[in-house]
């Protein structure tokens, strides 16, 4: 309006069946943002969110019940009536001021609140025991999140360096209850919920061009600084109230130093060291042994890399790549896992791990003709995984659970200059465990999928199968943790199937 004011609103609406028994999910979404031009070197920008989402859960399967059904609900999801219900507010706004042609600030502030309904345990209820010796009554959390946040971001170019400054401060609280589980509806009350939080992080970095531009030197530093409280009161069944208090106060300084050396037009080196420092949230404070609050995780992690992209002889043909391998060593992760002490497993911090891999991905356009109108253009991303312990009392150099060994995706497409492109997409993911002992294997899969579609400037169209052979696997899985041994046995529920032959459409209209 005017070119000084825009806005732009969305609303959307999702009902899914589910490709699994108690799977049902509906979604309601609303979502606005309006700009204001004040000066040729001052905006803001306002956005508002509203979301409805209600979804069943449809649980986790033995391996037994897997290979008979994989559609099928685990059986206390069923019982408990699982589901996860949340309804989210969201608002904030951003101001940018271009302050010369070297300098700009930004300032934001949002606030978001959410409320969660959440049977997430069924009972322990055995056929013909009588109530009161029943060992635990399910779990169904009701609860509502506040979060408010804030931030400003400050950038000078001063002679070959770009300094950046900026930080972030965010607060939030959970309020609300904790009940035993009554098929979905609240049973009896077990926990009133009472917890805070605040984080600060402050930072400051300088991307110094050397000499003739060919070498970048990128020193950063970032400071955090952390509270965290639960005021929790237990409940038991005679309605005596219990105080459950813990508080820490975290601080950590994070240095980092990178580098990047452009090698040519197209082609560039990158490296960085860092150190990593990260406080518990709120939900995983408390150590489950000695309700003592853990510690922040904190390491060490390098970095090395290269990018680029270059034109291939033919007309319209291209191809780029980017490939970074980084290796992190980290001590007090917060893991759940087994106290050599007691044998049992508890939220703890571990000793030290590992997390060492390698990210990469490389696209092409490859024209099949002299005049680049028809090419096929295929693109691959590839990522390894080594998580593992490091020298653990209890598990020695084991792999973390639930982390894939690899993970290849891509697609090889036709695509022609007039909009229209179409071929295979495949995903390929490899074995990983659900247990810390490594004992309990979950096996990988290969799946084949077709994408296809049409665009111009006004209209968009695309349908995309997935799972095209219609195979059976395990897309996620849990990670068990049975208080009388570190290995899963064969019989838990860790296994949550992945989609079954699915197609998917889509139409895209721009009217200005």
């Amino acid at each position: 309006f005017n070119n000084r004011f825009d806005g732009l609103l969305t609303v959307e609406t999702k009902q899914r069946q589910g490709y699994r028994d108690h799977n049902k999910s509906s979604r309601v979404g609303v979502y606005a943002n309006g700009g204001w031009r004040i000066s040729q070197s001052l905006g803001t920008r306002v956005y508002l969110n509203y979301i409805n989402n209600n979804r069943q859960l449809p649980g986790s399967l033995t391996r037994e019940q897997y290979r008979e059904d994989p559609d099928q609900a685990g059986t206390n999801a069923l019982k408990g009536d699982f589901q996860i219900d949340v309804e989210a507010f969201r608002v904030a706004s951003k101001t940018s001021w271009q302050i010369d042609e070297r300098q700009s600030l930004e300032l934001g502030v949002s606030y978001e609140k959410q409320r969660l309904y959440h049977p997430i345990v069924a009972d322990f209820s055995v056929p013909g025991v009588p109530d009161q010796f029943i060992a635990f009554d399910g779990l169904l959390i009701e609860t509502d999140h506040h979060d408010i946040g804030s931030m400003v971001r400050y950038e000078n170019q001063i002679g070959n360096h770009n300094l950046l400054f900026g930080a972030n401060y965010r607060v939030g609280w959970v309020d609300g209850k904790q009940f035993g589980n009554d098929h979905g509806h609240p049973g009896g009350l077990q926990q009133l919920i009472d917890q805070d939080a605040d984080t600060l992080q402050a930072y400051a970095m300088d991307r110094w061009n050397i000499g003739a531009g060919d070498w970048t030197l990128v020193p950063a530093i970032q400071l955090i600084n952390a509270n965290r409280e639960l005021n929790n009161t237990a409940v038991d069944d005679f309605g005596v109230r219990t105080k459950n208090h813990t508080k820490d106060h975290y601080f950590g300084v994070n240095p980092r130093l990178g580098a990047l050396y452009h090698v040519q037009r197209g082609f560039d080196l990158f490296a960085n060291v860092s150190r990593l420092y990260e406080p518990p949230t709120f939900f995983v404070l408390r150590n489950s042994a000695t309700g003592a609050p853990l510690d922040a995780m904190s390491g060490t992690v390098v970095e090395v890399g290269t990018r680029g992209n270059h034109a291939l002889p033919r007309a319209n043909s291209t191809w780029g790549w980017n490939l970074a391998l980084y290796y992190a060593w980290i001590k007090n992760e917060i893991l759940t896992v087994r106290d050599p002490q007691t044998q049992q497993f508890v939220t703890s911090n571990a000793d030290k791990t590992v997390h060492a891999g390698l990210e990469s991905m490389i696209q092409a356009r490859i024209a099949i003709d002299t005049q680049g109108v028809h090419a096929i253009a295929p693109q691959l991303s590839l990522s390894v995984n080594d998580f593992r312990f490091n020298g653990d009392a209890a598990f020695r150099d084991n792999y973390l659970p639930s982390a894939p060994r690899y993970v290849l995706r891509g697609q090889v497409l036709y695509r022609n200059t007039y909009g229209f492109y179409a071929g295979p997409t495949f995903d390929v993911l490899g074995k990983r465990y659900a247990d810390f002992a490594n004992s309990y294997k979950i096996d990988p899969y290969a799946l084949l999928g077709f994408l296809a579609g049409w665009s111009n400037d006004q209209v968009s169209v695309y349908v995309q199968l997935e799972n095209l052979l219609d195979e059976n696997y395990v897309a996620t899985n849990s990670v068990r943790t049975d208080l009388s041994a570190p290995a899963a046995a064969a019989a838990a529920n860790v296994l949550n199937p992945g989609s079954p032959l699915a197609v998917y459409g889509g139409v895209i209209l721009r009217f200005w």
